[in-house]
């Protein structure tokens, strides 16, 4: 369909007067559809695309990744008590630099011996 007002009203100057009682009263449908289903569906894929966003920036590189539905207890905000304590956070980072590190002296030989081929 065409978005040009001449074209639609030349169309619809074209329907009978049956097919405009019935368009009539689908106006209200659209509307509602249009103010409660369709807000709700931008709403909900507006909540899916922030969760992906959310899920995917909670593993950040040389860092311990986080649980998102936890994710207040990493922002350090002076709100309610944190259910990690920072004494943990700190353990799980020292663990993760740990696996960092081996991780990427493992690379490295990786890397060494592709080198080697060439």
């Amino acid at each position: 369909g065409s978005d040009d007002p001449a074209e639609r009203l030349a169309f619809a100057t074209k329907l009978d007067s049956r097919t405009h009682e019935i368009q009539d009263r689908a106006i209200v449908l659209q509307h509602f559809y249009e103010d409660r289903v369709a807000a709700l569906e931008r709403y909900v894929s507006f909540c899916v695309m922030l969760h992906a966003m959310a899920s995917r920036c909670s593993r950040p590189w040389f860092r311990h990744p986080w649980d998102v539905a936890r994710s207040q207890s990493n922002l350090r905000v002076a709100t309610t008590a944190s259910p990690v304590s920072a004494s943990d956070a700190h353990n799980d980072d020292d663990t993760m630099l740990a696996e960092t590190r081996t991780k990427l002296q493992a690379n490295a030989v990786k890397l060494r011996r592709i080198a080697s081929h060439l």
